[in-house]
């Protein structure tokens, strides 16, 4: 923690290094007498409980992240005045702001650095918010380091309405007031084009005309402006600035991927008592997992972990309610106590018949017929035939619609329930789906 005595909004006793419109930030020292960054809300603020919780709220997802191009969150607390106060490691060094041009190959090199970065921001539920090159850093050790996390939350609707920088601002955060991981890769189109041409890709006369832009305005290809451009890159930045979400990449690793870069796996397991950012970014963590179904993309399963009476019923209710919101197909069913032989399917497929029956008639049909044997002790062909008929289906659904299956109660799931959830999670569909059981741990 910050020692206390030199902690004082007066310039004696700390170095003033800058200010905001919500703090004013000095070089400390932490409890071991390594220098910090000691961000003090602004004595104007003191009565302003809104302020407060949003300063709080952005300590938090500060030490919520565990990244080295992120600057670690060292301690929280009152200064001697009783204004909040929180520490962070002191990032030295020069700004991207006034970067670009650059070549292909710098352009490259700048994003197989940063698309980490955000990757690991996303994987924790969360949108950085304010993406742009002005809070990318340059350290003096020469990494790049992603700063000001003041607009940083989980994934879904922004609680304080149009709020960043009007020139990387995403249609839908305009449009709805929504924002998840593809917002944030919005805004590296934004940097990344600026990087490739000098100039931004839609800049109004007004605030209010360049948000209007970034509605309705298609950017002129970087490679109209640049001659020799890379193909590749030309393409993956008009990709990024798409109007819809859906027709950018989904996803940071996703983008180092088409650069050819390798890219860390996915979160496979989400405790439920996971340290993000309360209840709401455990949420955002898994609309993270979600969204790419909405563009035809397949999903891997997705385990959701917490002890008995930890609210996993409820949070996978409330996923169900926000990925129906991105017009995805949520089918949902409950594995029986005791581990009855297919009682986790014989649960799920009552809904989803209901739902192959407005969707795709003919496959619902042959679902119903296959299910009635499963029900009392089925010999192999009656299975085998389940099974297929079972594939059949929630491939024809994924095809149509991005499709979401919750299984609740995985661990009194039986063996034969299980192997075949696994077995068809790892099917390929064109819009593919995703599993989410949970576990009590």
């Amino acid at each position: 923690m910050i020692q206390q005595s030199p902690l004082s909004c007066a310039p004696e006793g700390l170095e003033y290094l800058g200010e905001g419109g919500m703090a004013v930030v000095y070089r400390g020292l932490d409890a071991e007498g390594e220098p910090v960054a000691v961000k003090v809300l602004r004595e104007a603020l003191r009565g302003d409980a809104e302020a407060q919780r949003r300063f709080k709220a952005e300590y938090r997802v500060l030490a919520a992240l565990d990244h080295p191009g992120i600057p670690a969150a060292h301690g929280q607390g009152l200064s001697a005045e009783g204004l909040p106060y929180y520490a962070m490691t002191l990032v030295g060094g020069e700004s991207l702001e006034a970067l670009g041009p650059v070549d292909a190959e710098q352009a490259r090199a700048l994003l197989a650095e940063l698309l980490p970065i955000l990757s690991h921001v996303h994987r924790r539920g969360l949108v950085h918010g304010d993406l742009k090159a002005e809070n990318l850093m340059r350290a003096e050790d020469g990494r790049l380091m992603l700063m000001d996390f003041g607009l940083a939350g989980p994934a879904g609707a922004r609680p304080h309405g149009l709020e960043g920088t009007v020139t990387h601002l995403a249609p839908e955060l305009i449009q709805r007031g929504r924002a998840d991981q593809r917002t944030d890769l919005y805004a590296l189109g934004v940097i990344l084009y600026k990087w490739l041409t000098g100039q931004l890709p839609i800049l109004g006369a007004s605030p209010a005309e360049t948000l209007r832009g970034q509605v309705e305005t298609l950017p002129a290809p970087p490679s109209t402006l640049v001659s020799g451009l890379d193909p590749e890159l030309d393409g993956l930045t008009l990709r990024l600035l798409a109007k819809r979400p859906q027709d950018r990449p989904q996803s940071a690793n996703e983008v180092l991927r088409t650069l050819g870069f390798e890219a860390e796996e996915e979160t496979l397991a989400l405790p439920l008592q996971a340290a993000f950012v309360g209840r709401a970014g455990i949420l955002g963590e898994l609309l993270a997992h979600v969204s790419p179904l909405a563009a035809g993309q397949r999903s891997r399963p997705l385990l959701l972990k917490g002890t008995s009476g930890s609210g996993k019923t409820r949070l996978l209710e409330e996923l169900a309610q926000q990925a129906r919101a991105l017009d995805l197909a949520v089918v949902t069913g409950r594995a029986p106590a005791g581990g009855a032989p297919w009682g986790l399917w014989l649960d799920l497929c009552r809904e989803l018949t209901a739902v192959a029956r407005t969707r795709v008639p003919d496959e619902g049909a042959a679902l119903e017929a296959a299910l009635a044997p499963l029900a009392s002790a089925p010999d192999a062909g009656a299975v085998q035939a389940f099974e297929a008929a079972l594939t059949r289906v929630v491939q024809a659904i994924a095809r149509r619609q991005g499709l979401l299956l919750l299984l609740d109660d995985w661990e009194q799931a039986d063996t034969a329930s299980r192997d075949l959830a696994l077995a068809l999670s790892a099917k390929d569909a064109p819009s593919g789906w995703i599993l989410a059981g949970h576990a009590n741990a």
